[in-house]
């Protein structure tokens, strides 16, 4: 994993990056309410505190669905 820049929300693509998975990985846990995200101008971000949760749950080797 990349280091985690020290701001509020992220793009898709950053968060994809931060995983090292696709975006459409991305996607697909915030459908499934793994990661918060929300739309904001138009463009949906995923908050820095949902990044740092599933984390923490995939850093316990949890398998994330």
């Amino acid at each position: 994993m990349v280091e985690l820049p020290d701001k509020a929300n992220f793009r898709i693509s950053e968060t994809a990056e931060y995983f090292s998975v696709s975006e459409s990985s991305v996607r697909l846990w915030i459908a499934h309410g793994i990661l918060q995200a929300q739309k904001i101008g138009g463009c949906i971000r995923v908050s820095r505190e949902s990044i740092l949760q599933c984390r923490l749950i995939k850093s316990k080797n949890y398998e994330i669905k």
